[in-house]
This record gives C-alpha cells, structure tokens and sequence, in this order.
C-alpha cells in the first residue's frame, strides 16, 4: 500500500512536469507499475487469498518479478533522457551512478535474488501439514529436491530476530500431536538443545481447547520470558485475543495473523 501511495505521487507529479522536462511516455511506465502493484494488493484481500490461494501466491510471484523488471525500465529511461533534445541521448554510465533511485532499485533486486542463491544442501527436514494443494503435493508426490531459503531477514515468519539473541522457550497447542506429528518429532521438541526443557506441550484432541493467552502467560512468568511470537494457520481473530491477553499481562506478544 506504501508504495501504492508513492506511485500515485509520482504520477501526479510526473503530470505537472512539462513535456520537454519528462519522457512523454513516463506516464504510461509508472501507471503499469501501479497497475500491477494494485493487481497484488487486491490479490492480498483475505476472502481472495483464502478462497483463491495459488491465485494469490502467482499474481505476486508474477507480477513483482514484472513490476520490477519495468522499474528498470523506467529508471534507465528516465536517467537517459534529454530535455534539450527530447531523446534519449543522455544515458551514460556517470549519470546511471549519479542517480540515487538507481541504487535503490539495485538494492531491490539484490535482496529479491539472494534468497535464490543460498540453496545447496543436501539434506533438508521438513514438517508439513496437508491444508493445500501445495502441502497436500508435498506429502503425496515427494519431489526430488527443493528450493530452501537459508538467509533469514528480519520478517514474516522470522520475527525473532528483530530481536537480539535469546534464549528460546515453546508453548505447542496444537490437535492430535502424536497422530499428526509424530512420536518422533514430540522427541525432539522436547529434547533439543536450544529448547533446554522449556517446552509446554497442549494436545487439544485430548485436553481440550486451552485459553493460550493464559497458557502463554503462565509459561512466560514461570521461564522469565521477555516476550513472545505467534505462529498460527489462517484466521487471525484468536491471534488477536491471544496477544492482547500477553500484552495486558504486561508480556510483548507479536505475530502474524494470516500465514506465518
């Protein structure tokens, strides 16, 4: 939506330049751009992500990868043009390195390749439930290999480490653990070295369904957490509660409320 909002300035500006100050066609540039990032915005409603998902995951994937590709366009052109002459006589390598929007662009582009450049390994574990055609493919056609991305920005779902290094606790609600997950990967949980024994696991197939603010909040006191992450499936309502239970106990809680 940010950059929905600049487009539009820029539009409007572009729009009070004279002609022999811009490309005639600027206009028409940026307006695709906006175009396309408008098509993903509407792609992003929840009745439309939930309802049409791979409709969702394709129009971003697609068309973020042509939005940038015309923004390349856009500030190369842009960069070349020459007022005096109305051509594009002017691009040069020093006015390409002059040209601050340039650099941006660069840095966009970098950081949407890299991810794609830190695969590699030859093993991988993955635990996946079947709540999509994605998922379910994953468990009933097992493909040969998979793109896994090793660098971890600060986001979505990699919101600890906008925080400094800490220590880890786990409070796990979830239905039919054992059935659904496994005996093994229980195991682990409970025995890893990160983890330390503070784990508090909640099986709603046999316990019920808990207040997990309240489970959460419990945890945090009893294991001197500063803070805390929610990881849920789709339907963000009971996130909310959960959290605004947290931060009324005075514990920060944060998290995403659609995929994670």
């Amino acid at each position: 939506m940010s950059s929905l909002a600049w487009l539009v300035y820029a539009l409007v500006a572009g729009a009070s330049e004279s002609r022999r100050d811009a490309p005639r066609d600027r206009g028409s540039r940026v307006g695709h751009i906006l175009g396309l990032l408008a098509l993903s915005c509407m792609a992003a409603f929840p009745l439309v992500r939930h309802l049409h998902h791979n409709v969702f995951e394709r129009t971003h994937r697609f068309a973020g990868w042509a939005a940038l590709a015309l923004l390349w366009a856009f500030e190369v052109l842009s960069a070349g043009y020459d007022p005096a002459t109305e051509s594009y006589n002017n691009l040069t390598g020093t006015v390409l390195v002059k040209r601050q929007e340039l650099w941006l662009t660069a840095s966009i582009t970098f950081f949407t390749i890299l991810p794609w450049l830190t695969d590699g390994g030859d093993t991988h574990a993955m635990l996946a439930g079947a709540v999509g055609d994605f998922t379910q493919g994953l468990i009933s056609d097992p493909p040969s290999s998979l793109w896994v991305r090793n660098v971890h920005f600060a986001g979505l779902p990699y919101l600890l480490n906008i925080r400094a290094p800490a220590e880890l606790s786990l409070v796990w609600v979830a239905k039919g653990i054992e059935a659904n997950y496994g005996d093994e990967m229980k195991a682990a949980v409970s025995r890893s070295d990160q983890l330390r024994g503070r784990v508090l696991v909640h099986d709603t197939a046999v316990m019920g369904r808990p207040n997990v603010a309240d489970l959460a909040v419990g945890a945090a006191k009893k294991w001197g957490c500063r803070g805390g992450n929610r990881d849920e499936q789709p339907g963000g309502e009971q996130g909310r509660r959960d959290r605004t239970g947290c931060n009324m106990a005075g514990i920060p809680a944060f998290g995403p409320i659609w995929d994670s």
